[in-house]
């Protein structure tokens, strides 16, 4: 059915080209086209050489938002996607920012049609929202309805995903996202956007796919980064003839390199968790204090508090090197949970909400480092929590022991956890794992009060009132956040989503 639909509104979109585009031979040659990306803010710039081979190829579409990307260029022969920077969509942005989206593309809309007019050949309004949502379809309906009034060309939007759901009410058609993992068997859109990944074997014979099942539609569009494109014209010249060929509406054979060989990549998991492991023997064996005490905590808890609480166990330092150990285990954490439930592009989405937890370059090791920050402040403020409320803390390194020897649990969870990335799982032994970890966290925290306010000859149901009972309702309260808080929860559904 979707073929269908696209088969007759891209068709449509190409007769509905202004009068100079319907004149082209070009226009009128093929329904299989190719168009070129450019994406704001990145550093390459084609150049008028460039524009013109693609032209004489028989190009004829490009994709962009920034006027300033082609500055000084000369595009008369190409039709414009008016891409949107319109990215990642939440449905509380689609209920409460229509008006301001709805004005975005307008101005965009406007600025472009002004400098080209009547090259527009469709206008692109979200690009990868939140398609799985219910509420989705009526919210985004509502945002197309509010621009085709004011815009003459089709509207459409950009699918996170290769087999695109519903099309909402108002848009013309979507484009699909596919990736050199995620090549459909059959062509489930007509209108796909490529993103190649760093391998130009694997890309090409994914394009190759692509491209000829393409050949199978009346009408289809491939677009292309065209950084990526360019770059691969100057590596295989040749290319051109081919590419020309999917153009006229032929199988094509894309010459595909062998590849080179390269040394496997490092498994930063793998690396973190036998750092963590050896960490873990040499203060084990090297610290008395601390080999002595693990074993009572867990096997002769009472006689253990009551030598902590005594003070006949001084040293700090195990504590210390405890906190640091479990920082680093729970930024190995985020990395692996999000390695195994989030996609490349769903860590994109999360880079979009949460600029701040994000650098540049590789978005996990930016969570691992999230991860291990985050815990170092709450387990200083945790630990600091009970030490202010209890008199009988008469030492730092007593509450220390206290809390941090049950951490040495998550140890063996996120081992799990990496192991099970290593060799694939269901998500539900992930979500699984994510909860006994974090319900360790929530038990050391809660023990080490319970245990310390055993000690006080008064107000021991105030103490545990005052650090128990309300870290317990900040715990709930968090999680609350995370499910219902839209500011939270809606980027994180949204790249688990694809």
């Amino acid at each position: 059915m979707l073929q269908l639909i696209y088969a007759l509104i891209l068709p449509w979109l190409i007769l509905t080209l202004p009068a100079s585009a319907a004149s082209d031979d070009r226009a009128e040659q093929t329904g299989n086209r190719i168009a070129l990306g450019f994406t704001t803010g990145q550093d390459f710039t084609a150049t008028q050489q460039q524009l013109d081979f693609a032209a004489s190829m028989g190009i004829d579409l490009i994709a962009f938002s920034d006027p300033a990307q082609m500055q000084n260029l000369s595009i008369a022969p190409f039709y414009i996607l008016l891409k949107s920077d319109i990215r990642f969509p939440v449905i509380n942005q689609l209920r409460t920012k229509r008006e301001l989206f709805a004005e975005l593309r307008l101005e965009n809309y406007r600025a472009i049609n002004e400098t080209w007019p009547g090259q527009i050949a469709a206008v692109e309004v979200l690009s990868y929202p939140h398609e799985k949502d219910n509420r989705f379809l009526p919210l985004a309906s509502g945002l197309a309805n509010s621009l085709s009034a004011q815009i003459d060309s089709p509207l459409y939007f950009t699918s996170g995903h290769p087999e695109p759901l519903a099309l909402p009410g108002g848009f013309s058609f979507n484009a699909a996202r596919v990736t050199p993992t995620t090549v459909p068997d059959r062509p489930a859109a007509a209108f796909t956007e490529f993103v190649p990944n760093g391998s130009e074997r694997e890309s090409l014979i994914a394009l190759n796919r692509i491209l000829n099942s393409k050949a199978e539609l009346e009408s289809s569009v491939v677009l292309l980064p065209a950084e990526w494109f360019f770059n691969l014209l100057d590596k295989q010249p040749e290319l051109n003839v081919v590419f020309e060929g999917h153009l006229n509406g032929e199988q094509i054979a894309l010459p595909i390199p062998s590849e080179p060989s390269r040394l496997p990549g490092l498994n930063w998991s793998v690396l973190f968790l036998l750092l963590l492991w050896i960490s873990f023997i040499l203060h084990y064996k090297f610290q008395p204090v601390y080999n002595q005490s693990l074993g009572r905590y867990y096997f002769n808890h009472t006689f253990f508090v009551i030598d902590v609480m005594e003070h006949r166990i001084r040293n700090t330092l195990p504590g210390i090197i405890v906190m640091i150990q479990h920082a680093f285990i729970t930024g190995l954490f985020f990395y692996v949970s999000a390695e195994i439930m989030v996609t490349a592009l769903g860590l994109q989405a999360l880079a979009h909400h949460f600029p701040a937890l994000f650098f540049p370059g590789n978005p996990l090791i930016s969570l691992f480092l999230a991860g291990l920050v985050l815990s170092l402040i709450l387990q200083f403020l945790l630990v600091g929590w009970i030490y202010m409320l209890n008199k009988k803390l008469t030492h730092f390194s007593q509450v220390l022991h206290l809390y941090t020897l049950p951490l040495h649990v998550n140890l063996i969870f996120v081992t799990l956890l990496v192991v099970l990335n290593q060799t694939g799982t269901a998500e539900f032994l992930v979500i699984t794992l994510s909860i006994l970890f974090g319900l360790v966290w929530f038990l050391s925290f809660n023990l080490a009060a319970i245990d310390s306010a055993g000690f006080l000859n008064e107000y021991k149901i105030m103490n545990i009132l005052l650090t128990t009972g309300i870290f317990t309702l900040l715990v709930v309260l968090v999680i609350w956040m995370f499910l219902y808080n839209p500011i939270l929860a809606d980027p994180i559904r949204l790249a688990i989503s694809f």
